[in-house]
Formats: structure tokens, C-alpha cells, sequence
């Protein structure tokens, strides 16, 4: 105690010593509330490691009363899997090496329960800095740690599927710089996330995808400016894409905003699908309808083209007849003649490319008829351009027009020919193939199965890409001036597709060209049926021939031409026409001669109609085209007769003669 002026005061002594007292205990106080009261668990421990006390927190932390912890060691309450290295720590602790540490372990309640546990414990030194007790807080972080541990699987699942699926997904911010990738951009682009991320759009964008995806991206940036604002929004996009090794792809891109806690547009972020083969098969479709669509044009004038050639060679049969041989005029009615047969072959090409002419096919071996024709396509060729033919043995047969599929084969020699003007060398092969069911899928108008190929190879200027698409197509022409009526391959394309088949084109420009032609191959055995031709007497008859024309000009032409040759005609508009007439005629009806193609109903409707109460009546169907594969097989079927248009009125009666004879 300190004495003022020298002397001791006794009484002051004391108040100060009581005062300090009260201070202290106060303080006591307040740190057992706090320790009390504290929503964080507070256990003391001697160095041994056994509870010396514990508040309420820890109590309810643990699930055990307070009596009950102060009987154990904190290795009683800690998981087996934690214990370990908790007692490494606490020794370190208690022998003074470390003042604190800190751990996340779990504890076990008494109930059984795990609970995760953020622990710092910490080491009290005595007066003399030795290691006295030992203090531990400890914060419940259970849910924290099952949160995270949730986001952890989450991100852990995502991962898995953004690194196994084949679409990338990807994302940027909205100065375009690309701020995530998916490893799959590796196999849809050839490059790596990294790499990617290092690259500019405009290296793996083409110019007008680059366009087009600004163009999109501005647009909903505008939308989002005018409060248009729509977090589901999302839009689609199909561009095009340059790959690492140079080649192009299409993708389909579904696109939406990342957006920040207010909604604002801070990002974006998209799916990238390869769609090539489904665009392939578009184009392949498309171009399909376009042949269809130009096939039937092509038929239908066809057929009106065919009624006025055949007046024409009609009214020139009667001309020439009338006139004398030395009569200057017999000479224009014959040149008149000459013009119309040639442009009767121009509408038999075009009955060729629409599919709508008259095939007789039968059992053939390719090889054969390729073997027969080859000293004919030699002389077809000059001297510097080299045939090789090269046939695979044991083929199965096609079912095929020989006539045709010889028309195919000159067609594409001559083609080769022209692509040829400084030499080279053109090959045949043949070869059996199986078309799979994968390829089939790619290619709407093949079905799976047995071919047989029929390739025709030229080593000469090839076909530019712009000009592929179109080499099918009637009238189109590459040759100058008046060198091709650009019906060549158009024909080989409608005989080809009439007999079943299709054809493939490969071309690269200064390389050469392949034509691949695929017939359905005839499995097992089967041989052509035989035809019978009654044998031909006298063309003159006085039968009764029922004649369905719907064009006038000819129906009047094909009587008077029947008459001539003493033939009794019953003339007929239309199919109703002819069934009245033939209702009400009371004698006997020989042929009915019928177009097949007619308003309200067919010609071989009414051949059943009328052969329903005439059974004995004959029929000679004749048309300049038919309309449907369903006719053509139908006439095949039955080997019903039947006479294409244009024909001379001489070829008419012979028909006629056979059959009534």
C-alpha cells in the first residue's frame, strides 16, 4: 500500500482492497455470462485432453448434458476418422509447440448424429508462460458443410456430362472473348478449350455467320435496352463453322443471356450442335423435290408435245401418200416428217428424265451387255482416250430396259468424251455392293440392300461445285453454243430412277469425274418371260376398233388413218363418252384403243368397265407419257399392249393387226 504524507492509513487500505474485490468479481461475472451465453460451443480441457467444463452451446452442439462431458476426453466425442490427427494436434498444443490451431472435423452426438464442427483451440499459459489449460470453440457448421458439399456434387455432375457430351457448351461475355468451354470442342472443331479461348470469332466463324450473329446478338441487346426483358429467352441460330484442319461444318447454336442478381445481361452462354449431316440431308431432300417437281413439268409438256408431233407426222403420212414420189412438194412433206421424228426424240428424253416412258425390262447380267457395247464405245471414242473396262465376276442380274441401260452407258461415255478434249482416259467397272441401313438413312431416296454397281470414271476437267448440283436437270448445259441439248445426263437420271436405281457424283475440277449408277441386284434365280407375238397377216381389217381420244385433232387423225385401212372407228371424247357409245352400239366391238391419260377417269378404268359386259373386247392403250410408276406396272404385269406416242399410222396398225390376229 502507498502512505500519503509518510504516515499509514489503514482504513484506505482496506476500501482499496474490497474495491479491487469487487471489480474482480464483477468481471467474473461478466465473462461466466458471456461464457454462458455464448451461441458458439466453449469447452475447457486440461492437457490430458479430458473436459474440465463446457457451456450450454456445446451442450446442445453435442447432444450431451454437462455432467456427462466433463466424464470424458474429447477423443470420445470426435469421429474415427478425425481422431487421428486431432490428437497429433493437441499434443502439439499441450506441449507447448503451438498456441491454437484450427480444424473442421465431426463429432458424434449422443443420439448417434454426425455433426461437422469448426474448432480453433487454443493453449492458456500460466504466469510463467508454461502450458496450463487448454480452451476450444466450436461453431456448427453441419449444414454449410452438406451445402457445400451438395454444390460440389452438382458442379462434379456437370463437369461429367459438359466433358461427355458431343454438343459444346460454351460461354462469353458481351465483348465476345470466350470465358468457358467444353472439351468437346476438341471433336466438333479440332481445337481445344484453351485454344479457343485464345481465338478471335472471326478465325472459326465464316464472314456471313460472324454477320448473322452480331446481327442476332444486337437485336436482343436492343430488346433488353427497351425493358424488354425475358430471362427464359433464348434463340437459335445455324451457322457455319471453319474447323482446325480448314473444313467447314454447320451448327446449331441455342443461345441465352448469363444474367447478374438484378436481371442485367452480363454474358452469354449457348449449346453447339453439329448439324452437317442433318443439313446434308436437307439439301439432298430439297434438291430431290426440285428433280420431282422438274420431272413432272417435264412429262407434262412432254405429253402435250407428243399430241402435236404426232399430228404432224400424222398429216405428213397423209401428204406423202396423196403426192407422187417426184412431186417437189412429197419432198417438203418428207422433210417435215424428218423434223417432227427428231423432235419425237427429244420428248422420248424427256419422258426418260420425268420417269413416264414405257420400259420392258428383264433379267440382265451387267457384264454382258457392258462386254457387247464395248467395240461400239471404242469407235465412239478418238484415239487419244483410252477405254478400260474392268468387270467384277459372279455378279448377281439387275432387273433392267437393255435398251436403256445402254442409253445410260453411251450417254455417260460421251459426257466422259467431252470432258476429255486433250485425251486421257475413261474406266468401266462393275462391282456387287450391300447399301446399309446407315446409308440409307442419309440418303432419303435409297433403301438398304444388294446393288449392283455400275462406276464410270474420267480422269478430265471435272465438274465445278456451283455446276454439281445442277447437271441433272433438263436443258441445262455447260457446252458452248449448240454442242448439247443438256439432256443427257437428265435422261440417265430418269432411266436410272425408273429401274429402281440412283446414282452418286463425284467430282473434283482438274482431277475428273465419277458417275456411280447402283441397280438393285435380282437374287436367286430368275429368268425374263418370254413374249409371245402372234403372227402378223394383212394389215387391212374390217373390224370395229372403239377409239377414247381426248385430244381432238388427233382423235380425227388416228379415225381417218383407220378408216383408210378399212377399219369400222366409233369415235370417243372422254372415258363417259365411250362407255355410251358402247352401251348403245349394238355389234360387236373388236379393240378398244384408249389413251391411258384422260380427264375424269383413266383409260384402264375404262378398259375394266367395258370389258365387264364385252369380255371378248381387246384392248391397245396408247399415251406420250404415264403419269405414275403404279400405270407403267400395271401394263408390265399384265403385259397389256400398248403403243407410245408419236407413232407413225403404219406402226398403229401393225400394233393392231397383232393384236386382233
Amino acid at each position: 500500500m502507498r502512505e500519503r504524507g509518510g504516515k499509514h492509513e489503514p482504513g484506505k487500505a482496506w476500501s482499496d482492497h474490497k474495491q479491487a474485490v469487487e471489480v474482480l468479481l464483477r468481471g467474473e461475472a461478466r465473462c461466466g455470462l458471456i461464457f454462458e451465453g455464448a451461441p458458439i460451443g466453449i469447452l475447457s480441457l486440461d492437457l490430458q485432453g479430458n473436459f474440465t467444463d463446457s457451456n450450454p452451446a456445446a451442450e446442445k452442439i453435442l447432444g450431451y448434458g454437462r455432467a456427462k462431458i466433463l466424464a470424458m476426453d474429447f477423443p470420445q466425442i470426435t469421429h474415427p476418422d478425425h481422431i487421428g490427427i486431432s490428437k497429433e494436434l493437441f499434443e502439439e498444443l499441450a506441449a507447448g509447440k503451438r498456441d491454437f490451431y484450427k480444424v473442421d472435423i465431426r463429432y458424434l452426438r449422443e443420439d448417434g448424429e454426425v455433426v461437422w464442427g469448426q474448432t480453433r483451440v487454443s493453449l492458456v499459459r500460466d504466469a510463467a508462460g508454461k502450458p496450463d489449460f487448454v480452451v476450444a470453440a466450436m461453431e456448427d457448421v453441419t449444414e454449410l458443410k452438406k451445402a457445400l458439399e451438395n454444390l460440389r456434387q452438382s458442379e462434379e455432375r456437370y463437369r461429367f456430362l459438359a466433358e461427355r457430351l458431343s454438343d459444346v457448351i460454351w460461354t462469353k461475355d458481351l465483348t465476345e472473348k470466350t470465358t468457358y468451354v467444353s472439351p468437346s470442342s476438341r471433336l466438333l472443331i479440332g481445337y481445344t478449350p484453351e485454344e479457343l479461348m485464345d481465338l478471335s470469332m472471326e478465325q472459326f466463324f465464316t464472314p456471313n455467320s460472324l454477320k448473322l450473329f452480331r446481327e442476332k446478338l444486337s437485336e436482343e441487346l436492343e430488346l433488353e435496352l427497351s425493358g424488354q426483358k425475358d430471362r427464359s429467352r433464348e434463340w437459335t441460330l445455324e451457322l457455319e463453322f471453319k474447323r482446325q484442319d480448314g473444313s467447314l461444318i454447320w451448327v446449331e447454336n441455342k443461345i441465352s443471356f448469363l444474367r447478374d442478381d438484378q436481371g442485367h445481361p452480363i454474358g452469354l452462354v449457348g449449346i453447339t450442335r453439329d448439324i452437317t449431316q442433318r443439313k446434308e440431308m436437307q439439301a439432298q431432300l430439297l434438291q430431290a423435290q426440285k428433280m420431282e417437281a422438274v420431272a413432272r413439268l417435264a412429262g407434262g409438256v412432254a405429253h402435250d408435245f407428243n399430241n402435236f408431233i404426232m399430228a404432224i407426222m400424222g398429216y405428213s403420212d397423209i401428204l406423202m401418200g396423196a403426192l407422187k414420189p417426184d412431186d417437189p412438194l412429197h419432198r417438203y412433206a418428207e422433210d417435215i416428217m424428218s423434223a417432227a421424228e427428231r423432235a419425237s426424240n427429244l420428248t422420248r428424253q424427256l419422258l426418260a428424265f420425268g420417269r413416264q416412258q414405257v420400259l420392258h425390262p428383264r433379267v440382265l447380267d451387267l457384264n454382258r451387255l457392258i462386254a457387247d457395247l464395248q467395240k461400239m464405245l471404242s469407235r465412239l471414242l478418238p484415239e487419244d482416250i483410252e477405254l478400260l473396262i474392268s468387270l467384277a465376276p459372279e455378279l448377281q442380274n439387275i432387273k433392267a430396259d437393255p435398251g436403256q441401260i445402254e442409253q445410260v452407258l453411251l450417254n455417260l461415255v460421251v459426257n466422259a468424251k467431252d470432258a476429255l478434249p486433250k485425251g486421257g482416259k475413261i474406266e468401266i467397272e462393275t462391282e456387287q455392293v450391300y447399301v446399309d441401313e446407315a446409308h440409307a438413312h442419309n440418303h432419303p431416296e435409297v433403301k438398304a440392300g444388294v446393288y449392283i454397281q455400275q462406276k464410270l470414271t474420267d480422269n478430265g476437267c471435272g465438274i465445278a461445285p456451283a455446276v454439281l448440283d445442277r447437271i441433272f436437270e433438263p436443258f441445262f448445259t455447260t457446252k458452248e453454243g449448240t454442242k448439247g441439248t443438256g439432256l443427257g445426263l437428265a435422261t440417265v437420271y430418269g432411266i436410272v430412277k425408273q429401274s429402281g436405281g440412283f446414282i452418286q457424283v463425284h467430282s473434283q475440277v482438274g482431277k475428273g469425274t465419277s458417275f456411280e449408277i447402283y441397280f438393285p441386284a435380282v437374287l436367286g434365280v430368275e429368268t425374263a418371260k418370254a413374249k409371245l407375238v402372234a403372227p402378223v397377216g394383212q394389215f387391212k381389217g374390217g373390224e370395229t376398233i372403239l377409239l377414247a381420244e381426248d385430244e381432238d385433232i388427233l382423235r380425227e387423225l388416228i379415225a381417218e388413218s383407220l378408216r383408210s385401212y378399212g377399219f369400222i372407228v366409233l369415235k370417243a371424247s372422254n372415258a363417259g363418252e365411250a362407255l355410251l357409245i358402247a352401251e348403245r352400239y349394238d355389234g360387236p366391238i373388236q379393240l378398244l384403243l384408249t389413251d391411258v391419260v384422260m380427264p375424269l377417269m383413266s383409260g384402264i378404268e375404262l378398259a375394266k368397265r367395258l370389258q365387264q359386259s364385252r369380255p371378248e373386247l381387246k384392248v391397245l392403250f396408247m399415251s406420250g407419257h404415264l403419269e405414275s410408276g403404279t400405270v407403267q406396272e400395271d401394263l408390265l404385269a399384265k403385259e397389256i399392249p400398248y403403243i407410245a406416242k408419236p407413232y407413225r399410222a403404219g406402226n398403229l396398225v401393225q400394233r393392231i393387226r397383232e393384236i386382233l390376229s
